[in-house]
């Protein structure tokens, strides 16, 4: 505690955040108090920490609350039939997004003792709860609605276009059965009224909260570790601690985690989300266990080797992942999993929290005799001296194994070649992404895909490899002082829309070329799929289309008007969003000047939360993106192969390294 105290003390502005994975156990409420006491101690307070503007989740209800609920409230002295204290029975349950509530024994009790269970849904899934009846709700872009996400700063939204079949939204159900002839719309227009917010005005309104906190008095003294309410706090922190270390031995916990692409289980149903792998461990379709690499080898397990984990809580049977970088002793399995119906484990819910348990000691882990093949989409996440991260030089003595700074395009930086340059009168479209800002989201990756109609290749066609992202989130584990494992980082691949392309020159029906703008341009109707372009390509950013997918309806209405689908037997890759540029080109033209800087912004960058992502025109001195690749960070991967990349990376900034 005194080393964490002392580094973030030492931060230039230090945050330190609680919450989640890290209070889901016992003793998580000492865990957040704890961290609540070093934000105090290091001047986080009023800094980096605001409790001004908090999230309104005064009025979201824990998992206990709910399962005493759905247990049944005792009845009073005015309740028909009950006698006072009796506890009374749920009639009839609506139910809308469970997914976590599943593991409550009090809501499936319930469920099992209504006289009638109604469920709101937009889509079926297996592990739903059984219910009497279901109705179907509008899509959230087809339904009205506010929302109060930070105390006193409100939103509302409206329907983006008419429902496609015969829905309500889940506020139109509730007033109809109420017997209310309003619709939702009408009643939140009502409600943005009485509250003195213009319900026809701007779609973001402020409005002092009802329950703010009090503001704090000119010269107030700030908390300290030093204030005796602190101290007895921290001993008694300490005394509990203790007291757990001797009651139970330490050994190896798993960790029910929420997924990265299907949170809790609520975007399970998105096949989009499935077809994405995950960004640390890469696997798709499918669930696993992650376990620590170093314990997997010395076990001599193997990824798909099918292991039971037997904690208090249940135990159990999935396929593992070694996963380079976990800590030796931890386990984690996505939660969304772990509590489907049969899966075998029933966590409990912490009564100091009031949430689920998600961090459990392991009782036994040993390997069964089954296995089943993931589909791993990495290869090795070892960038073996190949010039793909930086300082990673392969020997080649620079930066991304470039034997130095490479110019960026700028004259006497290309590498020698036998080619001639090519020439790019008014434009040179390039990318830079910056590794310190990429956090392996994969909100790119699903732009990408929903922009440029890329088809989904289902499981089966993972396994074997033939995958269709044009865009892919690459781990690669990173190297410490020690020279062991230090963390991932991820590093976006898309086609680098090289200068010196090698997939241009070995296409035997020119289908793909140069363009004057600096594109690496796919023509479509001339592929033969040969396939020599996929396998001279350094970067493995082309795909082949092995069928031809064809989207029922609804579902064509998914589909790009702006983008032409591909045909079985042609090649396809990033076209660096080409519709977008064209669409900015013929309204510069329309205005009679050249393409602004910012003006194209391809799906990928528009979707990255963080920034990572910045296109623009590399001849033009002044635009964002070419000042960013002539950074001191910035380089190009396998520069050494002298293909004259036009997406430039900037490195980890060393500053932020621990």
């Amino acid at each position: 505690l005194r080393e964490l105290a002392g580094a973030l003390r030492s931060a230039r502005r230090p945050l330190l955040l609680c919450g989640g994975i890290a209070t889901a156990m016992p003793g998580g409420g000492d865990a957040a108090l704890l961290a609540g006491l070093l934000q105090c101690a290091t001047g986080q307070i009023g800094s980096t920490v605001d409790f001004d503007r908090p999230e309104n989740l005064d009025r979201v209800g824990t998992l206990i609350e709910v399962d005493e609920l759905a247990r049944g409230a005792p009845a009073t002295a005015g309740d028909p039939g009950l006698s006072a204290g009796e506890p009374r029975e749920p009639r009839v349950c609506f139910l809308a997004g469970l997914h976590t509530l599943a593991a409550s024994p009090g809501v499936r009790a319930a469920l099992e003792r209504a006289r009638l269970v109604v469920g709101l849904t937009d889509f079926l899934h297996e592990s739903m709860p059984p219910c009497h009846l279901w109705l179907p709700i509008s899509h959230g872009l087809e339904s009205s609605g506010d929302a109060e996400v930070v105390r006193g700063r409100h939103s509302r939204h409206d329907p983006v276009f008419r429902p496609l079949f015969d829905t309500r939204s889940q506020g139109d159900i509730l007033l109809a059965l109420l017997g209310d002839a309003r619709t939702f719309r009408e009643y939140r227009d009502g409600w943005w009224a009485e509250r003195g917010l213009d319900p026809r005005g701007p779609r973001y309104a402020e409005r002092p909260p009802e329950r703010a906190a009090p503001a704090p008095r000119a010269g107030a003294a700030a908390p300290t570790l030093r204030s005796g309410a602190a101290a007895a706090a921290l001993r008694e922190i300490a005394a509990r601690h203790a007291a757990a270390e001797g009651a139970e031995p330490q050994g190896s916990t798993l960790v029910l985690g929420p997924s990265v692409r299907m949170h809790d289980g609520r975007s399970r149903v998105i096949p989009l989300l499935h077809e994405i792998p995950d960004p640390v461990s890469t696997v798709t379709y499918g669930e696993y266990a992650a376990l620590p690499e170093s314990r997997c080898r010395a076990r001599g397990w193997d990824d798909g080797l099918v292991v039971e984990i037997v904690t208090s809580a249940g135990a159990l049977r999935l396929p593992l992942r070694a996963q380079p970088g976990l800590p030796d002793g931890h386990i984690v399995v996505p939660i969304d999993r772990a509590l489907d119906p049969g899966s075998g484990l029933a966590p409990e819910m912490d009564p100091e929290t009031g949430e689920l348990v998600r961090v459990l000691a392991i009782r036994e882990l040993r390997a069964t005799t089954d296995g089943k093949r993931l589909p791993v989409m990495a290869g090795s996440m070892e960038a073996g001296g190949r010039g793909i991260l930086p300082g990673d030089d392969g020997g080649h003595g620079g930066p991304g194994g470039q034997g130095g700074h490479d110019g960026h395009g700028a004259p006497g930086g290309r590498a020698a070649s036998l080619y001639p340059a090519h020439d790019h009168p008014l434009y040179r479209w390039g990318m830079v992404v910056d590794l310190d800002k990429c956090t392996g989201c994969s909100a790119c990756v699903a732009a990408c895909y929903l922009e440029n109609n890329v088809p989904l290749s289902g499981p089966k066609e993972h396994l074997r490899g033939r995958e269709m992202s044009w865009l892919r989130i690459q781990p690669y584990a990173r190297r410490g002082a020690g020279g062991g494992r230090d963390g991932l980082l991820f590093l976006p691949m898309m086609c680098q829309h090289c200068d010196m392309a090698p997939c241009e020159t070995v296409c035997p029906v020119y289908a793909t070329y140069h363009s004057q703008e600096g594109l690496n341009v796919q023509v479509y109707n001339r592929c033969v799929g040969t396939r020599y372009c996929a396998n001279n390509c350094p970067y493995k950013a082309r795909r082949f289309n092995w069928f031809s997918h064809h989207r029922p309806e609804p579902l064509d209405r998914l589909l790009n008007p702006d983008v032409s689908t591909r045909p079985k037997g042609v090649m396809e890759k990033c076209t660096f969003c080409v519709q977008r540029i064209r669409r900015a080109k013929d309204r510069a033209r329309d205005e009679d000047r050249p393409v602004a800087d910012g003006e194209v912004t391809p799906a990928c960058a528009q979707s990255c939360p963080s920034g990572a992502i910045v296109f623009g025109n590399l001849l033009d001195p002044s635009a964002r993106v070419s000042r960013l690749a002539r950074d001191a960070r910035a380089y190009r991967v396998l520069a050494a192969l002298g293909t004259e990349p036009a997406v430039h990376y900037l490195s980890r900034d060393a500053r932020h390294e621990h």
